[in-house]
Formats: structure tokens, C-alpha cells, sequence
């Protein structure tokens, strides 16, 4: 794959970050507005997903769908929990909370000026939304250096991505979706982790080439 533009960047950013909020809280009003968004899901559908057409639209269905993300990520009960640590393979500690991969993945994200905290942040900082955050904001970053002419700034922004993704995000993320695939019950979640699958293997394949 070609290396992309700035626009097609922050495009990409933008859907990240969208997939971020949608497995890092339940679905909010304010949410749904945005994954109603005509250019947003114009952008998907373009690419192949014909993801929110499960989105409800009445206020019960909504209760229904956050009662679903608890079943789903949170439990009681047998749920799939969203972070690294738990399904990475190659963590000595996988299938706990803090594992070696999750103190690994907060020395990167540190290095490159992301900041766990505010009420989204629940403190671990392996969390799936956080790392789709982070990779947002390494295309944002990456993005503003094309867009500047500074193309050895955007190279070592794209080695950072290749690593996010091949050390991390590509690790553990098809296990994590396949699971969250068979746990729950909602097509809405069933819809976006097979749409997050395939969008971290377009970028494996995108950054292996580089």
C-alpha cells in the first residue's frame, strides 16, 4: 500500500479514534450521534463496512445496548476484558490485569506525549481504547509532518506506528475480537470488532511494506 497523504491520515485518525470510544465506554447519546455521522459512516462504507446500521433509535434500545457493553466487557459473569495483557501471546502473564506488555505499552506511550488521564482513563493503560488513542494520535503526528515537508520526522512516526501494531495492537487484537465475536449478543459490537480486525490487518499489511 502506498504511503498515505495527510488528509487520508486524519482520516484513518478519525475512525480510530471513533473505535476508541466505542470499546472504552458504554454507547452514549453523544456517541451515537457521532457514529451517525454521515461523513464518518460515508467513510467506512466506502471502504467496505456497513457498520451503524445496528444503532438504535429509540431510548430503550440504547439502554439495551449499554446493558449489552457491561455483559460484554465488563461482567459479572463471562465477558471478554479489553486489554492487552489478557489475550497477548507472547505476555508471561497473559490472562491477567498488568502483565509485562501493559508496563511496556505505557513506556511507549509515554515516550510519544500521551497522557493516561482524565474519567475515561480507568487506569490500566493497555485498555483497547487507549491503544487505538495512541495510534490516532501517532497518524495525527504523522499527518502534521507530511503536511510541513518534514519527511525523516514522518518516516520515524511510521516506524512508531509499525511498532504499535506489530508489537502490540496486531498481537493481541484478532484474539480479543474473534472472542468478543462470540460473547456477545449484540450485532453492533459483533459489527465493530470484525471492523477493527480487518482495519489493524490493512495497517500490518500498509506498514510491513515500508
Amino acid at each position: 500500500m502506498a504511503t498515505m497523504d495527510a488528509p487520508q491520515l486524519l482520516n484513518r485518525a478519525a475512525v480510530y479514534r471513533l473505535l476508541a470510544q466505542v470499546f472504552r465506554t458504554e454507547l452514549s447519546g453523544e456517541l451515537a450521534v457521532a457514529l451517525r455521522d454521515a461523513e464518518m459512516l460515508s467513510f467506512l462504507r466506502e471502504a467496505g463496512y456497513a457498520v451503524g446500521d445496528e444503532l438504535p433509535q429509540d431510548t430503550e434500545g440504547l439502554r439495551e445496548l449499554r446493558r449489552e457493553y457491561g455483559r460484554t466487557f465488563i461482567g459479572p459473569g463471562p465477558h471478554v476484558a479489553p486489554y492487552g495483557s489478557v489475550h497477548h501471546p507472547d505476555d508471561p502473564k497473559r490472562g491477567r490485569l498488568w502483565g509485562d506488555t501493559t508496563a511496556e505499552i505505557r513506556r511507549f506511550a509515554t515516550e510519544h506525549g500521551l497522557a493516561f488521564e482524565g474519567k475515561a482513563y480507568d487506569g490500566i493503560p493497555d485498555h483497547l481504547g487507549h491503544e487505538l488513542e495512541l495510534f490516532a494520535l501517532l497518524l495525527d503526528a504523522e499527518a502534521a509532518a507530511r503536511a510541513e515537508g518534514d519527511v525523516d520526522k514522518a518516516e520515524r512516526l511510521r516506524n512508531s506506528q509499525r511498532f504499535l501494531v506489530t508489537g502490540h495492537l496486531g498481537r493481541w487484537v484478532p484474539a480479543f475480537c474473534k472472542a468478543v465475536e462470540a460473547q456477545t449478543e449484540s450485532p453492533f459490537y459483533r459489527g465493530f470488532a470484525s471492523l477493527t480486525q480487518d482495519l489493524l490487518g490493512d495497517e500490518g499489511d500498509r506498514l510491513a511494506g515500508m
